[in-house]
């Protein structure tokens, strides 16, 4: 990785993840240490049950670590209560689940503008960003349609492999 000056905009250090069944503990995260920087493309790859969407899990605050510690800009958020963390979650953090996530009574429109609104912001002012998003992605002409009026293609893909979470 690169070297850049300034805060990373994620960070884990020595980050392990156990889980406890059957009497059993399993080390599944054993001592990562990563930086993101702002801008920066990063790829988590490895088999099938190795950790990767724990990982991105963890970086993204929506699980804790065993050990170590996450920052997003240079603050710890391994002590965040549930309040804090879902704002974090909402401002700083875009998230692409390996299931489908949207709320089916929603349109496209506003299952991409609903962080927005839960932080009591005015969609107008976003309209252009909106549209950007929706062009890049392909669905500008599907805008007003809810998820179950998008095609197979238009939505995640469930049997495909190599599916999985990340960050952004």
């Amino acid at each position: 990785m690169k070297e850049h000056s300034g805060i990373a905009a994620v960070e884990g250090r020595n980050i392990t993840k156990d889980f406890v069944g059957g009497g059993a503990v399993s080390n599944v995260l054993k001592g990562i240490s990563l930086k993101v920087m702002q801008g920066e493309f990063v790829s988590v790859m490895g088999q099938s049950g190795s950790g990767k969407s724990t990982l991105l899990y963890i970086l993204g605050g929506l699980d804790t670590p065993t050990n170590g510690s996450v920052y997003i800009d240079g603050t710890d958020i391994c002590s965040f209560d549930d309040a804090k963390m879902s704002r974090i979650r909402r401002q700083k953090i875009g998230f692409v689940f390996q299931f489908y996530n949207l709320i089916p009574n929603l349109n496209v429109e506003e299952n991409i503008m609903l962080p927005l609104l839960l932080d009591g912001k005015k969609i107008r002012d976003y309209r252009e960003q909106l549209d950007h998003i929706l062009e890049v992605v392909g669905l500008s002409d599907r805008r007003k349609h809810t998820p179950r009026q998008l095609s197979g293609g238009q939505q995640p893909d469930h049997n495909r492999p190599g599916r999985g979470a990340c960050i952004a």
